[in-house]
């Protein structure tokens, strides 16, 4: 991704994005998880993670309308929020590019994601998105 060339975006809201991204893989997984084991509803998760990393990708496809509107759906549905800055940052110079970052984020694990503690991050994540004020 060539962050000059495609709007200036700075590493911070790369960064952003790329948390936002784990945010809703996070949010996913604590909506499943509820009292089940990870084994249980593996398959499950990892489906609705390829779903939506594609449906952002299709978004980055079409215009800059069509993908905005697939980023509402995901975050209606899944109670993750931009924040106005994110919002802000967003242009139709670059959004291909932070489709991609939120895409990616979504299908990768975070380095403190394994079996034994990815319950209680998910769980953490979930919390701090209820008490954002925003919200």
């Amino acid at each position: 991704i060539d962050i000059e060339i495609y709007g200036g975006l700075s590493m911070q809201y790369l960064d952003e994005f790329k948390s936002y991204g784990q945010k809703i893989r996070n949010s996913i997984y604590a909506s499943l998880i509820d009292g089940k084991k990870y084994e249980e509803i593996k398959n499950t998760f990892n489906n609705k993670i390829i779903s939506l990393s594609n449906q952002i990708m299709n978004g980055t496809n079409s215009s800059f309308k069509q993908f905005a509107e697939t980023l509402v759906r995901i975050a209606i549905s899944h109670g993750v929020l931009l924040s106005n800055e994110q919002l802000g940052v967003l242009n139709d110079n670059n959004y291909k590019d932070i489709g991609a970052i939120i895409a990616l984020a979504l299908i990768s694990k975070s380095p403190k994601e394994n079996k034994a503690d990815v319950d209680t991050t998910a769980k953490e994540e979930v919390s701090l998105i209820e008490k954002r004020e925003d919200f």
